[in-house]
């Protein structure tokens, strides 16, 4: 005679049973996402659904590189710490994966994976919360402001005018970003800054920027980024 108890397992069992084809149907419609991804050139994020951080890439191939994030995810061999963490922690099924922007030039793809990674904050999941990864590391402080200084000034190829900020004038956004003090804005920062200086300051833009929340308080909501002393003149017109 079946006991009340065996019908309660049996009535957990089904329950679980019917959980685990739920997980893995989610899991089979995230894979067919997965294989769907672009084949082109761009930036793209891991988001773990459950706590809303976000892993925040760029490649060549999205689809081919997000595919080799989850393999290495799940041998436990992610090069970054904080995603391997998440992912260990809320399984594969808590993640979903999005295409920021299809870009086919690198430096913008990188540029523009930095901008997202300063975005994310505390939210990020990337380690080392640098778009160029470990490249330049171990370089010594000459090394580093050779790496620098060939970025800067009107003779560099991709000189484009002046920024305009609070700190000073400069030929280029990485220089501008290096002379920033306490390193608060990255480069990318600082071209969407001056060169779209005629953009309202809105609480979201105030929460997300470390520069901004460390000089500015709320009295600068609805101003905009020119107000506050940035700005672009550009090549054509700078002399």
């Amino acid at each position: 005679m079946t006991t009340n108890f065996e019908t309660s397992i049996a009535r957990l069992e089904t329950k679980i049973d019917d959980l685990s084809k739920t997980v893995n149907r989610l899991m089979k419609r995230e894979y067919r996402k997965r294989d769907h991804l672009p084949k082109d050139s761009g930036v793209y994020e891991i988001i773990n659904t459950i706590t809303g951080e976000k892993y925040v890439g760029s490649a060549k191939n999205i689809c081919t590189r997000i595919s080799a994030h989850f393999s290495k995810l799940r041998k436990g061999e992610s090069e970054s710490v904080l995603l391997q963490k998440s992912f260990d922690e809320y399984g594969e099924y808590a993640f979903s994966t999005r295409v920021i922007e299809l870009v086919s030039d690198r430096e913008e793809r990188l540029d523009l994976e930095q901008f997202y990674i300063d975005k994310a904050d505390e939210y990020t999941l990337n380690t080392l919360r640098s778009s160029r990864g470990r490249h330049g590391m171990e370089n010594t402080t000459e090394t580093k402001r050779k790496m620098a200084a060939s970025k800067t000034g009107e003779m560099h190829p991709k000189f484009k005018g002046y920024y305009t900020t609070p700190f000073g004038t400069f030929t280029s956004p990485y220089a501008a970003s290096l002379a920033c003090p306490d390193k608060l804005i990255s480069h990318s920062a600082v071209a969407i800054y001056c060169e779209k200086s005629d953009t309202i300051i809105n609480r979201n833009m105030l929460a997300m920027s470390r520069y901004l929340k460390a000089n500015f308080g709320e009295e600068i909501l609805g101003m905009s980024f020119k107000e506050i002393g940035f700005g672009f003149v550009a090549a054509d017109f700078a002399n």
